[in-house]
């Protein structure tokens, strides 16, 4: 599930496109917020789908081996030790995640031969070689090691994935965490696929804050230019200008947010996303507008917010 850090990039990219943009509408923002996120969702169940290829894959292998005239009962027995594991088998049998595949239409199209390499490259290695010795029994965390080495790590299929949507780079390490979550759902006994919001709260965030910033960007703007006696405001750079935005809207919006939280996260986006002297520049802003507002009494923090 997303944190609320991802939901806050999303909405900087978002506001970014919105301002670039000339002549989009608000509900045009909040739209592609709203679709960005959800392809986080998608990008999830692409990483799913080929995890459950690998199932296909590996029961392919185990039917060519039992077909050879000297063929080993060692590697098959291993292989049916493979497709067997409890993981792989709610991934090819459950139905909640085959009709999510299919509501989110999720394949690889015209890629689907670099999946099909990833799997080819994975059984001629040597992990395989390891995971699948027939001397020696099919280790614990081989799914794990797969995935690591294999998916979460494969150029190529990040590749495939920024060709599908530009932001998935960024999304990768959301989707990935999402899978890990998946296999523990199973050993905890819970529904298989992860939602992808922990709760109402954040699921109403991001659409929350990116409305909010739109309804106070004529008030931000006014207070930047008042702190702008030794710099042009519209020299500012436009990431930066959007990360004390957001930052003032989610000060002033979102009582049960403690102050502190709100000005890190904004901090620690703006190391990511801006300039190497960003961070210092927009803490200095959203400081300084930050204790104007305390004193008019814009700023009223209830219950987790007072923290």
């Amino acid at each position: 599930m997303l944190t609320r850090r991802h939901i806050r990039i999303k909405v900087l990219q978002s506001l970014y496109a919105f301002i670039q943009n000339e002549g989009a509408s608000g509900a045009k923002a909040l739209s592609e917020l709203e679709k960005s996120l959800a392809n986080i969702y998608r990008l999830y169940l692409l990483d799913l789908h080929i995890l459950r290829q690998l199932v296909f894959f590996l029961e392919e292998r185990k039917a060519i081996e039992e077909k050879k005239q000297f063929s080993s009962p060692a590697l098959i027995h291993t292989l049916g030790l493979a497709v067997s594991h409890p993981f792989l088998r709610r991934l090819a049998d459950d139905d909640d995640l085959v009709s999510a595949l299919e509501i989110h239409r999720v394949h690889f199209g015209d890629a689907s031969d670099v999946v099909r390499k990833l799997l080819f490259d994975y059984w001629q290695s040597d992990l395989a070689k390891t995971h699948f010795d027939e001397n020696q029994p099919l280790g614990e965390g081989w799914l794990k090691q797969f995935y690591g080495q294999y998916v979460a790590n494969n150029e190529d299929l990040h590749a495939v994935y920024e060709g599908m949507e530009m932001h998935w780079a960024d999304d990768l390490e959301a989707a990935q965490m999402m899978v890990v979550k998946t296999m523990k759902n199973l050993r905890q006994n819970k529904p298989l696929l992860v939602e992808l919001y922990k709760d109402e709260d954040d699921a109403r965030f991001g659409k929350e804050l990116i409305l909010k910033v739109l309804a106070d960007r004529s008030d931000w703007e006014k207070r930047l230019i008042e702190k702008s006696t030794h710099w042009d405001i519209d020299r500012m750079a436009l990431v930066d200008r959007l990360l004390v935005e957001m930052a003032l809207s989610e000060l002033v919006g979102f009582p049960e947010v403690p102050p502190r939280v709100t000005i890190n996260e904004a901090l620690d986006v703006a190391k990511s996303y801006s300039t190497p002297k960003s961070a210092a520049f927009v803490n200095g802003l959203i400081d300084s507008i930050f204790t104007d507002l305390k004193a008019e009494g814009k700023v009223q923090k209830i219950g987790r917010g007072l923290l």
